[in-house]
């Protein structure tokens, strides 16, 4: 008996995510913003929360999508972090742009530079002053290609991650190398990008359809790669989240091959930080 009623709560929630894709399959943008725990989360037409590492976990969070649906590697968000939810878009979502905030990091989408970024909270207010909304974030895209945070001074990107807590060497090194072999025409701006003192942190971003999926297709390539040459396991916890951390740096090398190609209309945004997520 109890075995059945798993099994009908199963397909009920099947269904309901199956109802939030095909609703969000008919917009022109989905910005899936990743929790990992209940939080204050804005839903919009075009905003739409996503629980991460679902395949580890049995609670529910209301009005989500969930990444161990569909095709998806929920069961490695210990290593991906905020990846699954990427990963998941890009092989079960059709839209025509991609953004990705988390539950206490978001995007502004106003064009105008404000000078306060470390919020309480997201609110009425927050989401008015930032435009929060789909009508702003159409117009936005209907203007850009790829709308990336501002970028973090930092003394080099490549020491940045040598003398980081919980990095190793060896596995940027790795992607380095696969880079230059597999890829060869991005290699130049990963040398580029390695030695500037700019960087892009938190894996956010907006980006049109077809950069998104040469983006995904490029991405993790080279981490699934590193992750049949390194299993990690020795890792701590925090080390263990590997790719994510390695993904913020290849974000960054990506950004920087586009911007080379000269035919792309890039917009950077204010990251917005909440430091009260709780419901």
């Amino acid at each position: 008996m109890v075995k059945k009623i798993k099994e009908i709560l199963f397909v009920l929630l099947f269904l309901v995510c199956y109802n939030f894709v095909g609703e969000i399959m008919k917009q022109k943008i989905v910005v899936l913003v990743s929790c990992h725990k209940p939080s204050k989360m804005l839903r919009t037409k075009y905003i739409m929360p996503i629980q991460v590492g679902c395949a580890f976990k049995k609670e529910r969070f209301e009005n989500c999508l969930y990444d161990d649906h569909f095709e998806n590697i929920s069961q490695k968000n210990k290593r991906y972090c905020e990846l699954t939810a990427q990963f998941w878009a890009w092989k079960n979502i059709d839209a025509q742009s991609y953004g990705f905030f988390h539950y206490r990091r978001y995007l502004s989408i106003d064009t105008k530079y404000h000078l306060k970024q470390k919020l309480d909270c997201l609110n009425d207010k927050v989401i008015k002053k930032y435009k929060l909304n789909d009508e702003s974030l159409e117009k936005l895209m209907n203007k850009y290609d790829v709308i990336v945070p501002h970028r973090a001074l930092v003394w080099n990107n490549y020491s940045q991650y040598k003398k980081s807590k919980g990095h190793h060497i060896r596995d940027l090194d790795f992607c380095l190398d696969v880079i230059k072999n597999d890829y060869p025409e991005i290699y130049p701006s990963a040398q580029k990008y390695m030695k500037s003192k700019l960087a892009y942190f938190c894996n956010m971003f907006i980006m049109k359809k077809d950069i998104f999926n040469s983006y995904c297709t490029w991405l993790f390539d080279i981490l699934e790669k590193h992750e049949k040459k390194f299993d990690c396991a020795d890792y701590a916890l925090y080390d263990y989240r590997v790719s994510g951390f390695l993904a913020e740096r290849l974000a960054g090398i990506y950004f920087t091959y586009l911007k080379s190609l000269k035919k792309y209309k890039f917009r950077k945004a204010q990251t917005l930080m909440f430091k009260n997520t709780d419901l």
